[in-house]
């Protein structure tokens, strides 16, 4: 069972379990584990449980939501009341976003790319996965294909 609190934070959602949190990241490459860093960039899934992590690049799926773009052409300010609405409807289509691309994709946690660190078995310390690397499943593109729908 997953336990966890999403929280409306700015433009983005976040979840509020522990951070440094360590798991099998099932990472392609490389071996070692996952290890989320920054739960407050965690998207979707359960920080203590989780096996398969992938990462989204949240900038870019609210670029593609349509009540995102209409505060940006607006230059809505975060005090205008027709802001919130619109901040409200950008992060639920956010999370039906990448709830649904995570399940399709067979991953259990998404993350802000550099949020997960994947972590060296000889335990040599850590490193931030980048864009880019493929040490990590990239949901952004499926993500944002479907906040534009």
């Amino acid at each position: 069972m997953r336990r966890f609190a999403v929280v409306v934070f700015g433009l983005g959602l976040v979840l509020l379990p522990l951070a440094g949190v360590r798991a099998d990241g099932g990472a392609r490459g490389g071996g070692g584990r996952a290890e989320v860093r920054d739960a407050r960039a965690v998207y979707y899934g359960d920080v203590r449980e989780f096996a398969r992590p992938s990462v989204v690049n949240a900038a870019a799926v609210f670029g593609r939501i349509p009540e995102y773009q209409e505060i940006a052409r607006r230059r809505l300010g975060r005090n205008e009341p027709e802001s919130g609405i619109l901040v409200e409807k950008a992060n639920l289509r956010f999370v039906r976003a990448v709830a649904p691309a995570a399940r399709a994709a067979g991953r259990v946690l998404v993350a802000e790319v550099g949020a997960v660190v994947i972590v060296g078995e000889d335990g040599d310390g850590a490193r931030a996965v980048r864009p880019g690397e493929v040490a990590l499943p990239d949901l952004t593109a499926e993500a944002a294909r479907r906040a534009a729908e």
